[in-house]
């Protein structure tokens, strides 16, 4: 007996009710997102890396400066 009663020690056996929200109506995120998308995605987070090495600085930083020289990777019109 670690200082338990008898009723918290039966209320900690029960099951935990079911999550509503997880049924199999819900799709993975990966699955709403098309391919397309998901390239684009990949390849706008390569170059913010590559950037952000090669000019020692920032996420935030690198993230702009790609979105400037590149924005047709983040789904903009290039002006």
């Amino acid at each position: 007996d670690f200082g338990f009663k008898l009723e918290e020690r039966q209320a900690a056996e029960r099951p935990s009710p079911r999550l509503l929200n997880r049924g199999a109506g819900r799709q993975p995120r990966s699955e709403l997102i098309n391919t397309n998308e998901q390239v684009l995605a990949q390849r706008a987070e390569a170059e913010i890396g590559d950037y952000k090495i090669r000019n020692c600085c920032t996420y935030a930083e690198a993230r702009n400066a790609v979105r400037i020289a590149r924005p047709e990777l983040f789904g903009l019109e290039k002006k």
